[in-house]
């Protein structure tokens, strides 16, 4: 069985922050008793996002705010609602991810 899923991703890195809209393409195989296994079939990107830098609010904290607008508006821009998304992954590299506020973006 395929299945066709939305995927968003968001890498908030030391210097630089992007964002990417994916399809995904699955295929769960069922192998007898065992747990079936899921195949990716496919990948295509359908939107990608301008290289932003990443905003620091302080020495100790990134500016979550003006994270949380920039994928507020790269969402529009790929006219995509968080509702349509069916997984998605956020990735906090090097310097941004000692920022005493790193893991509260994370979870927001």
């Amino acid at each position: 069985m395929k299945e066709e899923l939305l995927s968003f991703g968001i890498d908030i890195g030391t210097v630089t922050t992007k964002l990417v809209f994916s399809n995904i393409i699955i295929e769960s195989i069922k192998t007898g008793f065992a747990i079936p296994k899921i195949n990716i079939v496919e990948k295509e990107i359908k939107y990608k996002s301008p290289i932003y830098w990443t905003p620091f609010f302080s020495k100790t904290n990134i500016d979550s705010e003006h994270i949380k607008n920039i994928v507020k508006n790269e969402y529009l821009a790929a006219g995509v609602t968080p509702a349509l998304l069916k997984m998605g992954a956020v990735i906090i590299t090097g310097e941004a991810a000692r920022r005493s506020n790193a893991h509260e973006l994370l979870s927001a």
